[in-house]
């Protein structure tokens, strides 16, 4: 199965002060420690940046003027990407979701039926923007976004009868969110943590 990876990185975090992708875990931006996770999972990587943004050695999309912002059109534009490279599945990522599974596309694999979308459960919480996406759910999706009222992930994940796959935490949060400044100083507890178990 040939699978695409898009790290979501579109918007710019007010808590943080800076955008997400600029933001360091230790000694390396969050896109670098993302995009090393996803790196061997995936056949092909994407990050979704601001318009005026560029990064070297990473195709970078961007949402095109004028278009709908918000993740939403960020996931568009990674499913058209990815179909421009004859994947057949996109798995996408938030920038702020770091200690993601080593296996995640392996397990939303398992439980996929190639039309539907599968996404993360963790202690009872959708992780909407971790999920994979068929590609066979593009032209509903891009209608539904384009020219319906879904305005929402969850709303979208729903209209699509998404699989929900349950993840449980392996003495972390695997799908902890980054957000303020004091979210990046237990995300560094949670580095240290795992590079003593390696």
């Amino acid at each position: 199965m040939n699978t695409a990876g898009l790290i979501l990185a579109g918007g710019r975090s007010h808590r943080l002060g800076v955008h997400k992708f600029q933001t360091l875990l230790g000694d390396r931006p969050l896109l670098d420690h993302v995009a090393a996770h996803l790196a061997p999972q995936v056949g092909s990587i994407a990050v979704n940046l601001p318009r005026g943004y560029s990064r070297e050695k990473i195709t970078v999309l961007h949402e095109p003027e004028g278009a709908r912002a918000g993740p939403l059109a960020g996931v568009l534009l990674g499913l058209e990407w990815a179909q421009s490279i004859s994947a057949n599945m996109l798995l996408t990522m938030p920038i702020d979701v770091p200690f993601f599974p080593h296996d995640i596309v392996a397990q939303l694999s398992a439980h996929s039926d190639g039309q539907r979308p599968t996404c993360a459960v963790e202690d009872g919480r959708r992780h909407g923007l971790c999920t994979l996406w068929p590609l066979a759910c593009l032209p509903t999706f891009a209608r539904a976004h384009t020219d319906g009222d879904v305005r929402t992930v969850n709303r979208m994940l729903d209209l699509l009868q998404v699989q929900e796959v349950s993840f449980e935490a392996v003495g972390y949060e695997q799908f902890f969110n980054v957000n303020t400044a004091e979210d990046i100083e237990k995300a560094k507890q949670i580095l240290l943590g795992a590079k003593g178990r390696e």
